[in-house]
This record gives structure tokens, sequence and C-alpha cells, in this order.
């Protein structure tokens, strides 16, 4: 009995002990412990959940660290061995580009349970090895010999449309260009839509399952065991442990089921020969690179797909959504883009190519004041670099997490004046200012890690602008813009207020009637 209560009291006298030590440590002898910052932050990375959790609407830690930024300047302490730097002027030092060795940090990589994807590489030269394989087949020639089948996705959308104009009915725009985008992503990625498009009761439930997982970002990114655990429960255990964990497991299976039929049939009989007369499809790109065959195993590649339909649907479809909203919202936007559309796009029924709709200075403009105002992703980006950074007078080790927000710069008043209005003209402009505009036009990512699918992602939003507003005319339905357009919730996706009904327009005129003329 003495022995156990000895135990004990050793046990009393080492924890605290180790835990002051820790503390000690952290907050007077760490590399960055002259860099400034909350004291909390030094501490624990726990802090930044509990804001996101417990703070405001929730997921607000995105708008609390630019005020740490204005209280302690370009460069702050978030972590026990993390700093953010706001500084446009330091974004390729960090991203860098061929040459710049950067591990992504895993709390962003292997959040969504994706490790073995491009996205979910941390290693830098695994994540180089991995991207060269599937980069071909995102380039713009690939998309351009693909743009058929966006085409006629919208063309379905066109049809959802057609149909609230006959019956006077409004459209949920973010449900609806959610299951576009994510039809449009699969009929490109995998050769076979997944028809959500038209499914009223398929498109809000897959609107919803976004919604969950969101929920769940905070808690995830600090534990990442949570995803890769829920795997090996039953789907009934896990529906009741973490109903908002459910639907994103069920993606997981779905596409692993996919991705095991897809190389089963390539392993059994299916020859490159045949495969070369085939669709493009992402699995085949994967499987007939070189990649080692390791990198090849239906896991792997379903880890791939995932990521490309879950990044790809929903990033892109929120910029479209945001689109929508912007040029429904200023009537001379509105009138200017459809006078040039009637210019470019003469007969609304034949749709030109996507770089013919690309040559209209004033489309363009539209599509990238979209991409700039929404910039969709709002995460930071934590990077490890494997050598010596200098920012200003402080050195970050090797090591050391580095992380920027590429989405701060797009609403940098000093880049983009009055940054939250929506002003296409601004990129109309020549010369040095456009060059500057172009250079921090970061939406997509910049540097090694830059986001694959920017050609497909700007074809096929400027082809849905393009059909929508030389077809159509329509009027916003009960929409506040602080409630339900502007983000007040962020995750990796900024989101609207919590309360918001949604976003809604109305079709008021139509091509086929002629009232489009």
């Amino acid at each position: 009995m003495a022995i156990y209560y000895s135990v004990w009291a050793l046990l009393l006298l080492v924890i605290p002990t180790a835990l002051a030590f820790i503390i000690l440590q952290r907050l007077y002898a760490h590399p960055l412990s002259n860099i400034p910052g909350p004291r909390i932050a030094a501490l624990t990375t726990w802090w930044e959940t509990y804001i996101d959790v417990f703070q405001g609407a929730g997921s607000q830690f995105y708008s609390h660290l630019r005020g740490l930024h204005d209280k302690h300047g370009p460069i702050v302490r978030i972590g026990p061995n993390e700093v953010h730097i706001s500084d446009p002027e330091w974004l390729r030092t960090l991203f860098g580009g061929p040459g710049t060795v950067r591990d992504k940090h895993p709390s962003l990589a292997h959040v969504a349970g994706s490790s073995m994807g491009t996205f979910g590489a941390v290693d830098h030269f695994q994540h180089r090895q991995r991207r060269s394989a599937v980069a071909p087949f995102f380039s713009k020639r690939a998309v351009k010999a693909t743009e058929a089948r966006v085409q006629a996705i919208a063309e379905r959308l066109c049809h959802e449309v057609d149909h609230c104009y006959k019956t006077g009915d409004s459209l949920n725009v973010r449900v609806t260009t959610l299951a576009w985008f994510t039809d449009a992503v699969a009929c490109y990625v995998f050769d076979d839509p997944d028809e959500i498009l038209g499914d009223q009761e398929l498109s809000e439930q897959w609107y919803g399952m976004f919604e969950k997982m969101r929920g769940m970002y905070p808690l995830m990114k600090q534990a990442l065991w949570i995803v890769p655990l829920s795997f090996q429960l039953p789907p009934q255990l896990v529906s009741i442990l973490s109903p908002n964990l459910s639907p994103l497991l069920k993606v997981h299976r779905d596409m692993t089921e996919q991705a095991k039929f897809f190389f089963d049939a390539r392993r059994h009989g299916m020859t490159k020969e045949t495969a070369s007369e085939e669709s493009p499809n992402l699995f085949r790109a994967i499987l007939d690179s070189k990649l080692p065959e390791e990198d090849k195993n239906y896991h792997r590649i379903a880890h791939e797909g995932l990521e490309v339909l879950l990044a790809g649907s929903n990033t892109t479809s929120k910029v479209m959504s945001r689109a929508i909203f912007h040029i429904n919202n200023d009537a001379a936007v509105k009138t200017r883009l459809q006078d040039e559309l009637r210019r470019v796009m003469p007969d609304a029924g034949v749709v030109p190519d996507a770089d013919t709709l690309k040559s209209s200075a004033y489309l363009n403009a539209v599509i990238k004041e979209s991409v700039r105002i929404d910039h969709t992703f709002v995460n930071r980006d934590p990077l490890v670099a494997h050598e010596d950074l200098v920012y200003a007078q402080y050195r970050l080790p090797a090591g050391t997490i580095i992380s920027m927000t590429p989405g701060y710069t797009l609403h940098d008043p000093r880049i983009y004046p009055k940054p939250l209005s929506f002003r296409p003209e601004r990129w109309l402009v020549e010369g040095e200012k456009l060059a500057q505009m172009d250079h921090y036009l970061t939406a997509f990512g910049i540097g090694n890690r830059a986001c694959l699918g920017q050609a497909f992602a700007i074809s096929t939003l400027t082809i849905g602008v393009a059909m929508l507003f030389r077809r159509y005319d329509f009027e916003l339905v009960d929409t506040i813009e602080e409630r339900d357009i502007m983000n007040s919730r962020w995750w990796i996706i900024g989101e609207a207020a919590a309360d918001s009904p949604g976003f809604f327009v109305r079709p008021t005129k139509s091509w086929r009637d002629g009232s489009m003329a």
C-alpha cells in the first residue's frame, strides 16, 4: 500500500513539474518566443478550436486572426510552433516555385481523411510526384478537349431555369449551382455525371452534407485521427456517435467502391491500347502514369477522386452563386454584361467555345472579379520549410509551421481599392496596375501547391455565366446581402450566416419566348 501511495505522490510531483517546464519553455525559451501574439497561442493549438466552436456564430478564427494582425503587426505567433504572416510581398517567399521545398502541414492536408491523395500529400517530393501524374489531365488542352461535356451539363442547368420560368418558382442558387458543378466535375473527371442536378431532394442532401462537414472541421483539424478511426467502426455506430461525420464517410466509401471497380476492370484485361480510345478519366490517368505501383492501388486513387470531387464542386459553385448575386445586384453591371454577351453570342441557342467567350474583355473581367471578391478558400495555408527563413527581424527555424491566408490579399485595399465592392471594371485597365492585380490574384493558390483545377474552374464559370445571362434575366428574391451572401462563418470555405434561408433568384425573361432577344 505504501508503494501505491508513493507512486501517486511521485506522479503528482512529476506531472505538474513537467507541465511547468513545457509552459516556461514555450513562453520564454522557444525559438518563436520573441514573436508577438497571445500567450495562450504559445501554449496550445486548442485555443483556435475554442474560438471556432464557442465564439459568436462559430468558425470565427479567420476574422479573429485579422484582429491579431491589427494589434500585433504582420507576423503573429498563433501556435506553439506556428506563425502567421499577413504580408502580400511575402507570399511567393513562402509558397515559392520551382526549386523551393515546402511540406504541407497535416492539419490541412489530412483534415478530410484523404492522406493518400495529392492534396493530402504532406511531403514535398511525394506531392510533386503525385501531382506530375495528374497534371496533364487538368491542363488547358485537356479541359478544351472535354468542353462539350461542360456545355451539356450547363444545358441541364438551363432546363432547371426554364422550369422556374414556366412555373414562376424561385431558384435556390447555392443548392442548384453546387449540384451543377458536382455533375460537371464528375462528368469531366470520371466520365460519369452523378446527375444530382434536377433531383431536388438529392441536391439538398448533397448541400447538407457539406454543411455537416463544415461543422466538424474545427475538431477534425485538431484531431486528425477522427476520420481514419471512423472508417474502422460500423457505419451505424458512427451515425450515432457523430451523425455530422456520416455523410463524409459515405462519400469515402462510395468513391472507394468506384475506384475498386475501375481498378479491377483494368487489372482483368483492359489494355492501354483500348484505354487510349476511351474518354478521359482521372483513375485511368493515374493507372497509365509513371507512378510506382504502390501509388496505383484503388485506395489511393479513391483518395485522389474524393479530393477532386469535394474541392472542385464546392469551391467553384460558391464563386458561381456569388457571381449570380453580384451581377443581379448591380443593374449597370448586368446591362453591360448582357450587351457584351449579345455580341459574342449572337444566337442564344448556340454556345461559343470557352476561348471565344474569354476573348470578351468584360466577361473576363466579371469572372476575375467574381473569383477575387469571393476568394472561396478562406483557410490559412500552413507550410513547413526545410531551411531557416527570415521575416523582418525574426528568424524562423527550419521545421517551423509558417502559414499565410491568400484570401486576405484579395481584399487588400492597397491592391484592390474598395475591395468589398463588386467592380469588374477594375480589370479593364492596362499596364502596371493590371499586372499588379494579376500578380496578387491568388484565389487558386500559388507556387508548387496551386490548385490543379484552375483551367477547368475558369472555363466552367465562363460558360455558365455566359449561358445564364445571355438566355435569361433574373430578379433577386428576399435576399439580404449581409445575411445571405457575405461570409460570416469561415471554415476551409466561407459561408453566409447560419440563419440564412438560402439565396434565391427568379427568372423574369427567357430566350425561348423572345423576351431576351
